[in-house]
């Protein structure tokens, strides 16, 4: 899902979404997506955050209750709006454990 620096810890964590134990329907859903959100998670750390943008609204229109593509949604137009650090990297900095 994403890439996590965890504070007091050195290196990146990644961040996987597991829906093994999810009821079917929801399973489904996520299946459904599943590519395209690779593909827009894709664009957004590679700073392409207008093409990102277009693929979540695409998933959500499909799967309106992802929060994964909606947290997405969010960053890129964040990113779209204020633009990028220039030590921007894609990686979520935790500030709190």
């Amino acid at each position: 899902v994403e890439r996590v620096k965890v504070k007091g810890r050195q290196g990146v964590v990644n961040v996987y979404e597991i829906y093994d134990a999810d009821p079917e329907k929801l399973k489904a859903s996520k299946a459904k997506t599943h590519n395209q959100l690779q593909v827009g998670i894709s664009h957004y750390y590679q700073a392409d955050f207008d093409t990102s943008t277009k693929v979540m609204k695409d998933i959500l229109l499909t799967f309106p209750e992802d929060p994964v593509a909606r947290l997405y949604l969010h960053r890129s137009k964040h990113y779209l709006q204020t633009g990028v650090p220039d030590n921007w990297s894609g990686i979520f900095q935790m500030e709190h454990k």
